[in-house]
């Protein structure tokens, strides 16, 4: 048996050792540029940083998090917007959320969702050291939405953010609500517009009736075939109907073509 590889093995295993259980006392070296600066990492600085959950664990997060009453959902996005804040990053919340704050108080929801300024890989980075946070890898991220976790007390909230750049996320053009920085009706409209699911047609709807003016403002932004097919909808309902025209820059025979 050679002696050499059987050393080389000890020194692997003592490095790999070092490397993920380095005792209080140990310094490793990190080089930047051409100069070597000595980075303290303890057990304690590990159990501080948040997780990377993998796409295996998300089921078991995504269960946890649909019990999550309104209150721990404020406290989420509390926890989360002052992290924001600390580093500078400009936000707006949407969704089920910001429908809450416009007046919709019995819209239901079990996350929260907002968008940021900035990209997927400046947002993981932001928020990899909470321990209260779990967040995904880069490849889960770059669809442009983040699906991240944060735990309140025992409780699991789940959190989509938006990233800058991404096709549904919509301007931070926003609007401040108990202290709360909302994204403005109409940009939340036109998101919603491109997705059409059944909760964004009840919004739209609500939006229509409750904040007339600032759709009428976007109505020519949302293209002409996904106002005319939410019109479609309410063809039967005819009080309805005629707001929905009125507000969305439609004529009737424009629904019956």
């Amino acid at each position: 048996m050679r002696l050499v590889p059987i050393v080389v093995l000890a020194s692997l295993v003592q490095a790999v050792f070092c490397a993920v259980a380095p005792s209080t006392d140990e310094r490793r070296a990190v080089t930047f540029g051409n100069h070597h600066e000595p980075l303290k990492l303890t057990r304690d600085t590990l159990s501080r940083r948040g997780k990377e959950y993998s796409i295996t664990e998300l089921d078991d997060l995504e269960e946890e998090a649909e019990s999550a009453s309104k209150d721990s959902i404020y406290k989420a996005i509390d926890h989360l917007t002052k992290l924001f804040k600390d580093k500078s990053i400009d936000y707006g919340l949407m969704g089920g959320v910001a429908m809450q704050l416009f007046g919709l108080e019995s819209r239901d929801t079990h996350d929260a969702d907002l968008a940021v300024s900035v990209n997927s890989g400046d947002l993981l980075k932001a928020i990899q050291d909470d321990p209260n946070i779990q967040r995904p890898g880069r490849l889960m991220a770059a669809s442009g939405t983040a699906r991240i976790f944060v735990k309140i007390g025992n409780q699991q909230v789940a959190m989509d953010v938006f990233v800058k750049g991404a096709d549904q996320t919509p301007s931070l053009d926003t609007q401040t609500i108990k202290n709360y920085k909302v994204i403005k009706p109409g940009e939340i409209a036109k998101s919603k517009f491109k997705r059409l699911e059944d909760k964004d047609s009840d919004d739209i709807l609500w939006l229509i009736q409750n904040k007339k003016d600032d759709i009428k403002k976007i109505a020519d932004k949302v293209k002409k075939d996904d106002r005319v097919k939410f019109a479609e909808d309410f063809k039967d309902k005819d009080d309805v109907f005629k707001v929905i025209l009125d507000v969305l820059d439609l004529d009737e025979d424009d629904v019956d073509d």
